[in-house]
């Protein structure tokens, strides 16, 4: 029997679900950000460098904070 493992958001804390159209977004070595579509068959999903973001306005806040970020540097 596999456990499935809940998933939310990591900026509005929203469940994923079955029919959700989901993103994911990964900090590179390089300090970079990537995003791409969500995929189940992907190994390295649940990384600590991988952030669950459940829409476009999610991805959207997650790259002004990545920004505001390097301003800052």
């Amino acid at each position: 029997m596999a456990v499935n493992a809940k998933i939310v958001c990591d900026v509005c804390g929203t469940e994923k679900k079955e029919t959700n159209h989901w993103f994911r977004a990964d900090i590179t070595l390089y300090g970079d950000l990537k995003f791409s579509r969500w995929n189940y068959d992907d190994p390295w999903i649940n990384l600590g460098s991988t952030f669950h973001l459940c829409g476009e306005q999610c991805c959207q806040k997650k790259l002004s904070e990545w920004a505001a970020k390097g301003i800052a540097q």
